[in-house]
């Protein structure tokens, strides 16, 4: 398998979302808001990509169990979410912790990603120069400076907040890292000082692109 399997997952995922979108033009049976979407998207990229990343490490006779066991856990969390199976309180809170994990990898990501490059400039590692890598690495800090810009709240920290709501549980207004360095260091910096912190890591991700200059896409491989 190849990076572009991911390029794949993303196409299924369009053409799987197409069909509730097409649906609603026909009849009222089916009635998707733009969270449904947004939750069915980041289901399905996240059950791809997880497959993806699974299945490379192991043997091909095993890959069709592995995709029944990912299509069958998608499947589960799908149902609880749109009519509840088990306590629907419990599913919620579930879901938002599912998030809240996700948001911590995300910032894991972007900011170990930089030291990583940097430190791979010096010690020669090669895995630091992959086009993908450094694609979606650069792609994921411009989009934090982005909604920084225009003063929007993570997609990530609305979705947690609106399961924790529906759980009945305790929800924390503005975003993710500055509730988290409020509860860490218990010090509340003005959002200015984010959007100064998030634009000077954005402009030095964007420079380790021309210092450690990463292969091109056709020979993206190591």
């Amino acid at each position: 398998m190849r990076n572009s399997d991911f390029l794949w997952v993303a196409f299924a995922t369009g053409l799987i979302l197409l069909i509730p979108l097409i649906a609603m033009q026909f009849t009222n049976e089916v009635q998707w808001d733009t969270t449904d979407f947004l939750v069915m998207g980041f289901l399905l990229l996240l059950t791809g990509g997880l497959y993806v990343l699974v299945s490379r490490r192991s043997p091909r006779r095993r890959r069709v169990v592995i995709g029944i066991m990912f299509a069958a856990i998608f499947l589960l969390i799908w149902a609880e979410l749109a009519v509840g199976i088990v306590d629907s309180k419990f599913a919620y809170l579930i879901a938002a912790d599912a998030i809240l994990f996700a948001h911590v990898l995300f910032v894991v990501f972007v900011i170990f990603g930089l030291l990583l490059i940097l430190a791979g400039k010096v010690l020669s590692w090669s895995w630091v120069r992959n086009p993908w890598f450094r694609l979606v690495h650069l792609l994921g800090i411009g989009i934090v400076v982005l909604q920084s810009w225009v003063g929007a709240i993570c997609p990530l920290t609305d979705w947690e907040m609106a399961f924790r709501s529906k759980a009945g549980d305790a929800i924390y207004a503005g975003s993710f890292v500055s509730h988290w360095l409020e509860r860490i260091l218990y010090y509340r910096a003005p959002e200015w000082v984010f959007v100064v912190c998030y634009t000077v890591f954005g402009i030095a991700v964007l420079a380790s692109w021309f210092w450690v200059r990463p292969r091109s896409l056709d020979n993206s491989a190591g």
